[in-house]
Parts: structure tokens; sequence; C-alpha cells
């Protein structure tokens, strides 16, 4: 959307608007447009219980089980640690996968490959992805981000 569009919705007043922007880069929006927004929210990495519930649901979407048990998700929600909801589903992708690459014989898969007949996903997998997804959250560019907000954005007391 155009500077100049979201101007003349803003110079209209119109009651009951929402408008939500969202973006990686708020240091290239310009400083007149930014101003307009009464609310700026950084959004933080999810925390442990809310990897946890991700990777449970990433894995279940796709009709599988998950093995771990408590050492195990502590390995898998610590080595999570820096990474964003985003990057979490490309992480289990990544570790399912490796139940189906098992089954791969001669570099073919079998002709029928279901959800019933793969095992569950366990620890081992998530080792192997960890070496192949990076954790996004603990970067230059996630620290700008996290400058940019204490300078910038709305902090929790002057929200309403």
């Amino acid at each position: 959307m155009r500077i100049n569009h979201l101007n003349t919705i803003w110079q209209r007043g119109e009651k009951d608007l929402l408008i939500v922007g969202a973006t990686n880069n708020p240091e290239h929006i310009d400083p007149a447009c930014l101003s307009r927004f009464e609310v700026k929210l950084f959004l933080p990495l999810p925390g442990r219980a809310a990897r946890k519930q991700i990777i449970k649901r990433q894995v279940a979407k796709r009709n599988r089980q998950i093995s771990l048990d408590d050492d195990a998700w502590q390995f898998v929600l610590n080595g999570t640690e820096h990474f964003s909801a985003d990057k979490l589903t490309p992480l289990c992708k990544q570790a399912i996968g490796a139940g189906v690459r098992e089954l791969e014989v001669d570099g073919k898969l079998p002709d029928v490959v279901g959800p019933a007949g793969m095992r569950p996903v366990n620890c081992a997998d998530f080792k192997r992805a960890f070496n192949i997804v990076l954790p996004d959250g603990n970067t230059r560019e996630y620290k700008s981000l996290q400058e940019w907000d204490a300078k910038h954005g709305t902090q929790p007391q002057q929200q309403q």
C-alpha cells in the first residue's frame, strides 16, 4: 500500500478502522508514515511452551507422531531457543523428512507410503535437522530489531 493511500485513509478519520502493518525492516519505513501508527509492537521469539506447541502442531499437521521423552524435549527446546516461529516450520519438515528418507531404496521411495507406515519423529531426527536449519533469532538483524523496538516501539505501559 502506498503512503498516499494510507494518508488518505487517515485523513478521512474513519471510526472503527484498524490498519495493521508488519515488517522485518522498520528502519526503512518513512518516519512520517511510521508516526501515524499509534502502537508499534515487536513480536519476540516464541518461548519454550509456545515452541513446544508449534513443533507438536507442525508434526501433527503432516499426520505424523512425535516420540520425545522429557530429556529429548529438553534437548529440542534448548536447541530451538533462538528460532522464530517461521523457522520452526522448516526445522520440523526436515525432522519429519528423516523417516521418509529411511524408506528410500536405491534412491526411490516405495509406491505407497502413508503416515501409518512411518515411524514417529524422534530426537535423532531433530539433531540432524539442527545441522541443516539454522536459527534466525540470534542474528545481527534480530538484535537490530530489538534495538529499534527499544528506541521506537510502544512500551507496554504506553499501550491502551
